[in-house]
């Protein structure tokens, strides 16, 4: 069996349900809701973001994820992968600038990796296509 569906697969299903689980932990953001052994509440409004934007970070993780596991639908993947790589920098720089540890900081650039693993091993089925060459294509007259 050849490593590299094995390794897209395996990054994948990481990338994928982590993100799955951040965006329901996100939608039911009640103090129920663990990150990182804290509330998820506590985590965002520490990093200095209102609680609000868990709903919106929700809704995008969850449909990001779906995305990520369903077949075909590359531009939608082009578009999961960036906003889950987005999201994840994103949050290592928000914990970098509140001055919180490096396991936190560890954690998203980790999760990262997952991420860009999953998108460059993804097969030629799941990739989005070369737009063709403008010598290919006609010319719109203007």
């Amino acid at each position: 069996m050849n490593a590299r569906p094995i390794a897209y697969w395996t990054a994948t299903a990481l990338i994928g349900s982590e993100t799955l689980a951040g965006g329901i932990t996100d939608l039911i953001h009640g103090r129920e809701s663990v990150v990182a052994g804290r509330p998820v509440v506590d985590v965002v409004t520490q990093l200095g973001y209102p609680v609000y934007v868990l709903r919106i970070l929700g809704i995008l993780k969850v449909a990001g994820a779906v995305v990520l596991f369903l077949p075909r639908l590359p531009r939608l993947k082009e578009w999961a992968y960036a906003g889950v790589t987005f999201e994840l920098t994103g949050a290592a720089a928000s914990h970098v600038l509140r001055g919180n540890g490096a396991r936190d900081v560890l954690t998203c650039l980790i999760l990262t990796a997952f991420a860009v693993a999953s998108w460059a091993l993804r097969p030629p089925s799941r990739t989005l296509q070369a737009l063709p060459s403008e010598a290919a294509s006609p010319r719109l007259a203007g």
